[in-house]
């Protein structure tokens, strides 16, 4: 499974918790509040991958960059 592969799974994911999030809502099984407080720390967890996947992608770019 490649970096990419992972990328779109947590896209998918990140779609799906926010749509069965609301259906949640709707039947009342959760509040409005505790949906917004789970999906702000999923989406500041899957925003911390990122920025890591990231950050590895360009100190990779870097390296081959590099002159020597």
């Amino acid at each position: 499974m490649t970096r990419e592969d992972i990328d779109r799974l947590l896209i998918l994911q990140k779609k799906t918790r926010n749509f069965l999030g609301k259906i949640l809502v709707l039947y009342g099984a959760i509040s409005k509040e505790d949906m917004e407080e789970e999906l702000r720390q999923f989406n500041e967890t899957v925003g911390r991958k990122e920025k890591a996947h990231k950050k590895g992608k360009e100190e990779k770019t870097d390296v081959h960059n590099c002159s020597g």
